[in-house]
């Protein structure tokens, strides 16, 4: 004969801890404890992450940017001195600096002219306004010298560029300012033309080595060729 199965015994639920009591107490302690520990996880991790992004932006190269001014000056006589005045700034925000350590201007003659030679940074000056003539008169600061680069400290020099023995004649010139760096062996390099016309030539004869005749930038370039700065007087 067989024996009859057991009923089943279903388990009763513990009941939960009485609100207030210390065991309702103890539990909600474990959980602000656990939730406490997570989010001091979350956010030194997040606090961390942080630190290496500034850290990376601050340290990154300083990538420097060359500018051409509106206006270059030449003046001629045995010799070419070019007064040119270019910017260099720094287009991102880094803590770290770059120096500027020599700078020359490489010249591109036009069609059967003959070799020009590369303007050589000769010394650096400032510009002084004399109100009597109205004019401005440049003045010697210093020999060429590494420039310090950086946020904070952009740099406008006024450089004057010469060339012994050679003048500028009629035509159309393409020049290239190049300046090196301390920071990397490709230099900075800016590209332009300057426009020689016959009255500039006749000009330079009647002023002389020691009076400068302005070139103003302008814009040249068609749909087929990218447009360029050009000076002309």
């Amino acid at each position: 004969m067989l024996e009859p199965k057991p009923e089943p015994v279903q388990a009763v639920p513990e009941p939960s801890p009485a609100p207030g009591s210390p065991a309702r107490e103890a539990m909600r302690k474990g959980w602000l404890d656990a939730l406490q520990l997570w989010l001091g996880l979350a956010t030194g991790t997040i606090a961390l992450i942080l630190s290496i992004i500034n850290w990376v932006t601050l340290n990154r190269d300083p990538e420097v940017s060359l500018s051409l001014p509106s206006i270059l000056r030449i003046a001629q006589g045995d010799n070419v001195w070019l007064y040119l005045q270019p910017t260099f700034t720094t287009i991102r925000k880094t803590e770290t600096t770059d120096y500027i350590t020599g700078m020359e201007l490489r010249v591109r003659p036009p069609a059967g002219s003959g070799a020009a030679p590369t303007l050589v940074w000769d010394e650096t000056g400032t510009w002084v306004y004399d109100s009597k003539t109205q004019e401005a008169d440049y003045s010697y600061q210093s020999d060429p010298q590494p420039m310090l680069v950086s946020q904070d400290t952009p740099q406008s020099p006024t450089i004057l560029f010469e060339a012994t023995g050679w003048q500028f004649r009629p035509g159309r010139y393409e020049l290239e300012l190049r300046a090196t760096r301390s920071s990397t062996d490709t230099p900075l390099a800016a590209t332009f033309c300057l426009d020689i016309t016959a009255d500039d030539d006749a000009a330079f004869a009647q002023e002389g080595q020691y009076r400068w005749i302005g070139f103003q930038r302008t814009r040249t370039g068609s749909a087929s060729s990218p447009a360029k700065a050009c000076y002309r007087s």
